[in-house]
Order: C-alpha cells, then structure tokens, then sequence
C-alpha cells in the first residue's frame, strides 16, 4: 500500500484576488485585485500578531517592506501598471502566502 502525504494548503495561487484559510487559525484577504493604484490586506486570526509585508517586482526585487496587525493599505501610485507580488511573513520569519497583485 503506498501511503501519500497529507495536502499542504497552497502557498501560492493563479487567481487574480484570493482569500486564504489556514486551517482556522486566521483568514487573509487582498482587495481591490487589480487596483488603480491603493490595495488593502486584511488579516483576522485568533491571536493579534504582527506581519511583515514585502512588495517584490515579478523579478524578486524588493521594492517595500512593511509592518501590519490586522489591516494594512498599500499605495502603488509610485510603480508602473504590471504585476506584483505579495509576500506575508509572520513575526517568526515563516512565510504564510504569496499573492500577485495587478496594477492597472
């Protein structure tokens, strides 16, 4: 019998605007996808905890890095239209979900 190993809760997805559920212990969601220039991450947990949020170019560059609790907006007004990443980082360095965010 070949056993196979448990399903992993994606860490990254295709879809243009996601809401993630990491096994009830918070929930994320990134709104407006696409965005003109302003986009907000909302994170409701169990336990008040801080985020670490990078904004990365389709290349990996760095371009923000910033600190949030529950709700964060973010203003994309400085970068041209394309395509973003998002990366959300626990406090412990752990990194919880990539997002693309499309700037119009």
């Amino acid at each position: 019998m070949i056993r196979r190993p448990p399903r992993s809760t994606p860490l990254y997805s295709s879809a243009a605007s996601d809401v993630y559920k990491r096994q009830g212990e918070f929930n994320v969601s990134l709104f407006p996808n696409p965005t003109n220039d302003k986009f907000t991450i909302s994170i409701s947990s169990r336990e008040e905890q801080s985020y670490i949020v990078f904004i990365l170019s389709v290349s990996g560059q760095e371009l923000k890095t910033l600190k949030m609790i529950n709700q964060l907006e973010i203003d994309l007004s400085a970068y041209a239209a394309g395509m973003y990443i998002v990366k959300l980082v626990d406090d412990k360095g752990e990194q919880l979900r990539l997002f693309k965010v499309f700037k119009r």
